[in-house]
């Protein structure tokens, strides 16, 4: 499953088995958290965070972590933004409809 996920996002570089690794180290300390989610979102957000980590160990550069008050605060402030967010998607997703420009879907 993660060498499909590899492939459709087109990311080749990345090994699987690191993959692998890490996401089961972020899947862990998700489930450590008391907020109850689905497995799918579960997955989702330890896949994601994964992704980003890769993503920055590929720069080479040292990763220092984020104190979790920063963090905490961060992610606040992002939720805040989600029903503002929506509501620009929504209203780009108009204006393209009223332009004629119809959704693509995949085959």
């Amino acid at each position: 499953m993660a060498a499909e996920i590899l492939r459709d996002k087109g990311d080749h570089a990345v090994d699987v088995e690191r993959l692998i690794e890490v996401y089961d180290r972020h899947e862990h300390r998700l489930e450590q958290v008391p907020l109850h989610r689905s497995f799918r979102q579960l997955s989702t957000q330890g896949l994601h965070l994964a992704q980003v980590q890769l993503m920055a160990m590929a720069t080479q550069r040292e990763l220092k972590p984020v104190p979790h008050e920063i963090a905490q605060r961060a992610y606040e402030k992002m939720r805040l933004g989600d029903a503002e967010s929506a509501r620009a998607h929504l209203h780009n997703a108009m204006r393209r409809l009223a332009k004629g420009h119809l959704p693509v879907t995949p085959p």
